[in-house]
This record gives C-alpha cells, sequence and structure tokens, in this order.
C-alpha cells in the first residue's frame, strides 16, 4: 500500500500517541514546575517582604539607639 518513498501518516499518529501516553518523565516534570513555582513566589516576595522588614527593622534599631544613655547605661522607660 505504501512505498518506501512516502512517510506513513498513521506512523506519525503512533509515535505522537506512543510519546503522550509516557509517564517516565512526569514525575520530574512535576519536581521542575513545582521548583519553578516556589522560586516565582520567592521573587515576589523578595520586591514585596523583603523592604517591609526591613523597614521594620531599622525602626527596631533606631528605638534601641534613643533607649541608649550617652554614658553607655542602658535606660528604658516604662511610662512613669
Amino acid at each position: 500500500m505504501f512505498s518506501g518513498n512516502r512517510r506513513n501518516p498513521f506512523r506519525a499518529n503512533h509515535r505522537v500517541r506512543r510519546f503522550v501516553g509516557d509517564e517516565r518523565g512526569q514525575a520530574t516534570l512535576e519536581y521542575v514546575l513545582l521548583l519553578a513555582i516556589v522560586v516565582a513566589i520567592f521573587l515576589i516576595l523578595k520586591r514585596t517582604l523583603f523592604p517591609v522588614i526591613r523597614g521594620m527593622s531599622e525602626r527596631f534599631s533606631s528605638q534601641l539607639q534613643r533607649m541608649w544613655n550617652p554614658e553607655g547605661l542602658h535606660k528604658i522607660n516604662i511610662g512613669r
């Protein structure tokens, strides 16, 4: 029916079905996709959350500096 010079369209269809049905690399692909999602979330949080944490740290540091006495003694104001 098909000569050796022409390509068999059914053979290509069989290869595609066999490739899609093969599940050997599925777990690896799932891990790669999961890792990509984790990296994307980290990059988003890096841009938004880290500046907030840095600002909180700077405010806390400045409050500690205001409580420090020039003589080097620690003075805590307790509201009396």
